[in-house]
């Protein structure tokens, strides 16, 4: 209908006409593209905001679980510092039986938890991770991916050591299958230790340096699992989840 009105004036010489429905046409263009960036924009907006309620979840969930895990290797350094003690004076007093039984126990053991976010994951992997306009949360969650990449490597050379080291401080004690060690207040109890050489341990030299050394690696896992729940709670700060309560690592 417009052409038709356009081509009628053109015959004419009706410029005027000719240049109200040129605006017209342009007005009627730059309307319906604002309109559809507009509702490009809501969307977007939506998007975002469930993609957001994923991640509060998502790290919600991975704090649980990376504090349960910085719990357990601040234990079970407490222990090995407790054999170390011992293996250095001696002496194993009846008040430190309890944490040298423990050390025994988780020593060697290496606790993973949920580290990685799926949803950003997914998220990066799908492109929807351009949604988030807070460039800095952006920039917070890739650099919390990577250093997980990092963390892996590091813990996959660490657990290498324990392993080296399982024999040598495993010979001088056994578990008691008979009795059950609950830990964490989990449905499932594992043995408790049983009967152990408290002299052959300390004359023994390959038991005391594979104590030194699981006391280390029980040290590196700490420290990591301090930096990764430090991580996370920065990260859900971010994502301005109000249900986050400030707790000691």
């Amino acid at each position: 209908m417009i052409l038709r009105r356009v081509i009628k004036h053109f015959r004419h010489q009706e410029w005027t006409a000719i240049f109200l429905d040129f605006l017209i046409v342009v007005f009627g263009v730059l309307i319906a593209f604002q309109i559809t960036t507009w509702n490009e924009f809501r969307q977007s907006l939506r998007d975002e905001t469930i993609l957001l309620e994923r991640l509060r979840v998502d790290f919600a969930q991975i704090e649980d679980s990376v504090r349960d895990s910085t719990t357990f290797h601040r234990d079970a350094l407490d222990g090995m510092q407790i054999i170390v003690d011992a293996l250095n004076t001696q002496r194993l007093t009846p008040e430190k039986v309890e944490p040298f039984e423990r050390g025994l126990r988780f020593g060697s053991i290496y606790w993973t938890s949920h580290d990685r976010s799926g949803i950003f994951i997914e998220a990066l992997s799908s492109g929807k991770s351009s949604l988030i306009r807070d460039e800095n949360l952006l920039n917070t969650l890739v650099d919390y991916n990577s250093m997980i990449d990092q963390m892996e490597l590091g813990f996959s050379t660490n657990r290498a050591i324990q392993i080296e080291y399982i024999r040598d401080f495993t010979t001088h004690f056994d578990y008691d299958t008979s009795a059950d060690y609950v830990y964490f207040g989990k449905e499932f109890p594992i043995s408790a230790i049983g009967e152990y050489d408290f002299k052959n341990m300390v004359q023994d030299k390959k038991f005391r340096d594979a104590a030194y050394e699981l006391r280390e690696t029980q040290r590196y896992y700490l420290n990591w699992r301090t930096n990764v729940l430090n991580r996370v709670q920065a990260i859900r700060r971010l994502l301005g989840d109000e249900q986050l309560v400030e707790k000691t690592p």
